[in-house]
């Protein structure tokens, strides 16, 4: 790796870890549905010139039912359930339940698309799997059913 990536790996970091204590500070103030729906809205105004200097902005008018239903579920919905759980948990508890995602996308892709893993892979599910489990066990909160719903919305 060179320093170039390196650079860009500590911005893209600052950047992901930023969203989580936005959402943290945010979410009470606004909502978590408030808060995601201006998220959304200025990610997406920002992306539209690239719509437009891409020339693709002429299918979306016909793809439009399609591109809502990808919108609500790959981003509106899990990022107001993460937000959601920020009114309980904390932004680096967020974070971290929040770096389960390529691992349950690949549990999915294991069982449903019928996408075989190799043992190294399933090794490091495991690492990974256990390695949320630690950072997240025992940090003195009390088990309650809240906090449970708060981790399943994040997890979900």
């Amino acid at each position: 790796m060179n320093l170039r990536q390196a650079l860009e790996l500590v911005v893209l970091a600052s950047l992901w870890g930023a969203s989580f204590l936005f959402m943290r500070i945010g979410a009470p103030e606004m909502g978590p549905v408030g808060l995601i729906a201006i998220r959304t809205l200025v990610a997406g105004l920002f992306l539209l010139p690239f719509l437009f200097f891409y020339n693709s902005h002429r299918g979306v008018r016909r793809h439009l039912p399609a591109i809502a239903l990808v919108g609500v579920i790959g981003s509106a919905m899990p990022f107001a359930l993460i937000a959601w759980a920020t009114l309980t948990v904390t932004a680096g508890y967020a974070s971290i339940l929040n770096a389960t995602t390529p691992m349950f996308g690949a549990l999915v892709a294991w069982f449903w698309l019928k996408d075989r893993l190799s043992p190294t892979g399933i090794l490091g599910l495991l690492i990974g799997f256990s390695g949320v489990f630690v950072l997240v066990w025992g940090k003195g909160e009390m088990p309650s059913l809240q906090l449970g719903l708060a981790v399943v919305a994040a997890l979900a």
